[in-house]
């Protein structure tokens, strides 16, 4: 199994662990919900193939630059090599803010390279 395959395969089974009636919960007021934090980490997978398909919303820049634009506005340009590294980062920064959510509400965490301490 690759790095990629991997990574999806534990962010789905910490993703399949959030109950419905704790979506809403937050472990603190700066914080994204669980049900926030699980849309946007699916998000954050989600662009892996438009990030390795494309140059980003403008296609008539340079194609070793990716950017990413809410409107005019540009959120973030790099080279594109270096893109999919931080979005897979990015999305793993977030499973572990996800994992404590779960620990904090008392719901088993599961493994993610080995064994998990709750034994889930």
């Amino acid at each position: 199994m690759g790095a990629c395959d991997r990574e999806t395969a534990n962010t789905r089974r910490i993703r399949e662990r959030v109950p419905d009636d704790r979506c809403g919960w937050q472990p603190h007021p700066k914080s994204m919900t669980m049900g926030r934090l699980a849309r946007h980490v699916a998000e954050l997978l989600a662009r892996a193939p438009t990030v390795l398909a494309t140059d980003g919303a403008d296609h008539q820049r340079s194609r070793a630059t990716w950017t990413a634009r809410r409107g005019e506005q540009i959120l973030l340009s790099m080279p594109r090599r270096a893109q999919l590294p931080m979005q897979l980062a990015h999305a793993i920064h977030h499973r572990g803010q996800r994992s404590v959510s779960l620990r904090l509400n008392e719901i088993p965490v599961p493994g993610m390279d080995g064994p998990s301490v709750d034994g889930a």
